[in-house]
């Protein structure tokens, strides 16, 4: 989970609802997802599109191991190298919890 400078928790929004399908495996569920980045000033907010690894709730342990092994990662691994080497492990981003607004509005993947 990233952190702010201050030790807490950053907050974004990733649209499941509007989200494509890239792909699946034995766990996860990949997708393509708006993201949204509010900010604590006056500036306005980023938007962007994040690739997500999704889980069912029983699987989530998975994930949120997996994030906390990919973190632990240097930084240097998750840089591009030249044009013919690609990143050691992938670049990440942080880990997102589903917040219960997610499931209020039952927008889930399915």
């Amino acid at each position: 989970m990233s952190k702010s400078t201050s030790g807490h928790p950053k907050v974004g929004q990733i649209d499941l609802c509007n989200h494509q399908h890239l792909g699946s495996g034995n766990h996860p569920y990949v997708a393509l997802a708006p993201l949204t980045l509010p900010f604590a000033t006056d500036a306005s907010p980023v938007h962007g599109a994040v690739t997500v690894k999704l889980a069912l709730l029983n699987e989530g342990e998975v994930l949120l191991n997996e994030a906390k092994i990919h973190c632990a990662f240097p930084r240097e691994l998750q840089e591009d190298r030249g044009p013919d080497l690609p990143p050691v492990v992938p670049k990440s981003y942080g880990y997102y919890q589903v917040s219960q607004e997610a499931f209020d509005d039952k927008c889930l993947v399915g």
